[in-house]
């Protein structure tokens, strides 16, 4: 309790020492405005992140990707987050690694480097080899770090819940859902044997296209909180590196795969920041981390397909309807509002088409902010892909700085749509759409059967939600309190004056008691009135504007 308590505190003052600093940009605010109020550093922001923990500083390097939340001051301290914290001591990390190995490090290896060639917020990385002689990286996870993410992603629950129910920034960007979405993503991260799967999976995405690797997992060595794998030596990817041609060809490759992973396959290595890819010896590109992957469904890869092939077009009617069917609508959504700026937005991004721009990325994390702006609460997938784009754009960047992504994409999401149309029209697609079919045909008896017997038992109920039974009686039940108020209030004047006409002793004061409190019930009135007749009128104009 006492700990729980002590967390609060210390999330508390956190949320006090920055709550007016400028570091979370408001939904409306143009990309490039500084709204900082304070003077606190970026540098010291990214050190207080560090102090509260490993979660804290997970949801920071997520916020490192959304230049639509944060200040621009501070997202560049958040993006040098992901160069890693502090390092455990050697002794601790080799106490995990008996424990899950059920051997000591000696005897499973016949080297084990003490030194971690890198350390993260939840797991470190040693070189080391197998009996054999095989060179591999052996990531070991923090000790403790899974109780504490587990403490420390539930009071963030509770705050978030709490900002849901007391700010509408709060609400409109689904703050709730987030934390929820980070703690199942950490959940991930913390499970290795997952990663070895991810591992597996991204190995074989990569196969068809050149001068990519991944490095694979060794099972017999890994358990949840152990993964050993290749060792692949390199360098992280620089401008400059290596000539414009092999940068153009390792570009072109990663984009490509990218391209498939979210299209194609649905499983989605969502974090190819460039710290998590490095140019090994042979001028190959390596991609060393898959414990942030995401999985996305048939029908959210097809919407988000048609969005970006309709972006590409300039249609922005279609993609602010695609939105619109994959988000949830708050009620003060403004579709009027949020239509004009899709267009807007849209047609900013196709008018880019011939320069070439990488510009996939920052239109997707617009869409997220203008539509948190008018209440339309984004689809955590438009999100991911945007994140995933920006990611990769700073590791593109660094390959060829004038790689042509905008061509590499438009043709690759129309062989990809091929791909999709040549499989729906395939013997295997024509019968999955003929069992739907015989599924539709098959059930509509019954539901047939079931509406005639609801109206033959005149039991069917039609709910209009323009006039309401409950708002009705509300408004009838407030019109029936004013009466009743003003009519008190007429009695209570025209006793007191009655009595202030008598001569009775002591009877002028309890006038002037009765004066006082039918003034205060008059006063009462008016403003519940107001109030009300207020509230009501924004009522009817958030319903117009739906």
């Amino acid at each position: 309790m006492f700990s729980t308590t002590r967390r609060y505190r210390q999330i508390a003052a956190f949320i006090l020492k920055y709550r007016r600093a400028g570091v979370l940009r408001a939904p409306g605010d143009p990309p490039g405005m500084d709204t900082s109020e304070g003077d606190i550093p970026p540098e010291q922001f990214s050190e207080d992140i560090e102090a509260l923990g490993p979660a804290f500083v997970k949801l920071a390097q997520a916020l490192s990707t959304r230049p639509d939340l944060v200040a621009p001051r501070y997202l560049s301290a958040l993006q040098r987050m992901q160069d890693g914290v502090g390092e455990v001591a050697a002794i601790e990390i080799e106490g995990v690694v008996a424990q899950e190995l059920g051997a000591p490090v000696g005897a499973l290896f016949r080297r084990f480097d003490p030194t971690p060639i890198a350390a993260g917020s939840l797991a470190q990385v040693h070189a080391a080899e197998l009996p054999d002689g095989t060179p591999v990286a052996v990531k070991v996870q923090r000790p403790g770090i899974e109780a504490r993410v587990a403490s420390d992603m539930e009071l963030l629950t509770a705050v978030a819940r709490f900002a849901e129910g007391h700010a509408d920034t709060a609400r409109r960007l689904g703050v709730r859902d987030w934390v929820a979405a980070s703690y199942e993503a950490l959940n991930e991260e913390l499970d290795f044997v997952a990663e070895a799967e991810n591992l597996e999976a991204l190995a074989e995405v990569f196969d068809p296209h050149p001068g990519l690797v991944v490095p694979l997992p060794h099972r017999g060595f890994c358990t949840r909180r152990v993964l050993t794998m290749d060792l692949i030596r390199g360098s992280k990817v620089e401008a400059g590196a290596i000539d414009a041609e092999r940068g153009e060809a390792l570009g072109g490759s990663l984009l490509r795969a990218y391209l498939d992973q979210v299209f194609a396959r649905g499983r989605v290595h969502a974090d190819p920041h460039p710290g998590n890819v490095l140019l090994d010896e042979d001028h190959h590109l390596a991609v060393i981390d898959a414990g942030m992957v995401t999985y996305l469904s048939r029908s959210s890869r097809l919407a988000l397909l048609r969005i970006m092939l309709h972006a590409i077009q300039g249609d922005g009617d279609t993609v602010a309807d695609l939105c619109e069917t994959m988000g949830r609508r708050l009620p003060e959504y403004d579709r009027q509002s949020y239509r004009r700026a899709v267009r807007n937005l849209v047609g900013r991004y196709a008018a880019r088409r011939m320069d070439g721009a990488f510009a996939e990325g920052t239109l997707l994390l617009d869409l997220t902010a203008r539509g948190a702006q008018c209440g339309l609460q984004p689809p955590p997938e438009l999100s991911l892909l945007g994140k995933t784009l920006i990611n990769l754009e700073a590791t593109l960047s660094a390959l060829h700085p004038r790689l042509p992504t905008r061509g590499i994409i438009e043709q690759h999401l129309e062989s990809l749509l091929l791909t999709l149309l040549r499989h729906e029209t395939s013997k295997t697609g024509a019968a999955a759409l003929a069992f739907d079919v015989y599924a539709l045909g098959h059930g509509m008896p019954g539901k047939v059967a079931r509406l005639l017997d609801t109206l033959a038992d005149n039991e069917l109920r039609v709910r209009v939600d323009g006039l309401e039974e409950s708002h009705l009686i509300e408004n009838l039940q407030k019109i029936a309190n004013r009466v009743a108020i003003g009519l008190i209030s007429s009695a209570l004047i025209v006793g007191a004056a009655l009595m202030a006409r008598s001569g009775a002793r002591d009877l002028p004061t309890w006038a002037i008691a009765l004066f006082a409190l039918a003034a205060l019930l008059g006063l009462g009135l008016i403003f519940n009135a107001w109030r009300v007749d207020r509230r009501t009128a924004r009522a009817i104009k958030r319903v117009d504007r739906g």
